[in-house]
């Protein structure tokens, strides 16, 4: 599944257009969009409306996660476009990876209510 998960998220990243681009706020980071994806993901047996939205903001996270590291990549390396799109997959694949890890690693000891209110604290 988490395979899966990133497989998509790249795929995600090079394709969604940021729904935050106008937003007045900013929009969470990619480790605190994870965070929330997977404390959804061990506690909501069954999708919310609200999780389901939630999709959509982990995509336009996870695209702009890929276009910062895109850019970088572009701004510092004399590789061609295949070779810097392989780096960015690549760091990309490493990002993720690692926010999924942090997060399971946070979540591990807390119940699901403990983390509702992690993702939800104005609600309870």
């Amino acid at each position: 599944m988490l395979a899966r998960t990133r497989v998509l998220l790249t795929l995600a990243a090079f394709s969604v257009i940021p729904i935050y681009a106008h937003a007045a706020e900013p929009p969470p980071s990619f480790e605190e969009v994870m965070l929330r994806s997977v404390i959804i993901s061990k506690c909501h047996a069954v999708l919310t409306d609200g999780d389901k939205v939630y999709k959509e903001i982990v995509l336009a996270s996870a695209q702009a996660e890929m276009n910062q590291i895109w850019w970088e990549l572009i701004a510092t390396s004399t590789a061609t476009d295949t070779d810097n799109r392989s780096a960015a997959y690549r760091v990309f694949s490493e990002h993720l990876a690692k926010a999924v890890q942090n997060a399971e690693a946070k979540i591990k000891s807390l119940n699901c209510a403990e983390l509702e209110l992690l993702i939800n604290p104005a609600s309870h």
